[in-house]
């Protein structure tokens, strides 16, 4: 987490060589084409990464055939109040759990699942992590959630990926995966989630930022 102007946090994954993906997804490969430890009088450098590579936002396309891609999700989506809900003391997070948070139409959920003294890297190589249910995921569209974002590698228990994922997806609910929650406590903050506009695809890595309200 990084403090910035304003009392904004970056709540942003980094991508780097080194971070973690879902098994059996590309590493990112961060090449230098041109540097000045080798002559050059300016830097240069080219990127290889699948696009759900550290945070990131899932649009209805990685899951819906005719889903809207990534640059078509509405930014005020993206941008508003926010609540941190505090999950790192489940096994699952469940429909049952949810109807005790006084959730609303509307609200933009974020789900911590670590907790802070986690050792973040080894909590996102294990698959046993802890996301939405089937009927967590029904229930949160039934309330009308726009938003729903989780600081493991998925929303959704591996088991149950795809169902999970489609049906958030389907009612064009916001998935943000990967995020970095640490320090951060539960409450309402003030959100900015922007992903990189990439006409036809799935997914985008996004840079989130929260400001205490």
């Amino acid at each position: 987490m990084v403090l910035t102007e304003g009392g904004w946090m970056d709540i942003s994954e980094p991508i780097s060589k080194s971070t973690i993906v879902w098994p059996g997804d590309p590493q990112a490969i961060i090449t230098q084409v041109a540097s000045f430890d080798i002559g050059d009088n300016y830097q240069l450098s080219e990127a290889f990464l699948n696009l759900h590579t550290g945070t990131h936002v899932d649009a209805p396309l990685h899951f819906i055939k005719e889903g809207k891609d990534v640059s078509q999700i509405r930014l005020e989506t993206m941008m508003g109040e926010a609540k941190v809900l505090d999950a790192s003391a489940l096994t699952v997070i469940s429909a049952d759990w949810l109807m005790t948070k006084n959730l609303r139409k509307g609200d933009r959920l974020l789900f911590k699942t670590m907790k802070d003294n986690d050792i973040r890297q080894e909590k996102l190589s294990q698959m046993n992590f802890i996301a939405l249910d089937v009927d967590a995921a029904y229930y949160l569209t039934e309330l009308g959630i726009v938003l729903a974002g989780i600081d493991g590698l998925s929303i959704a228990k591996a088991e149950e990926l795809n169902e999970t994922h489609q049906v958030l997806l389907k009612n064009e609910i916001v998935i943000v995966e990967v995020l970095n929650l640490t320090g951060i406590q539960e409450g309402n903050y003030e959100m900015i989630c922007l992903p990189i506009k990439i006409e036809g695809a799935e997914a985008a890595p996004a840079r989130v930022l929260l400001r205490q309200l």
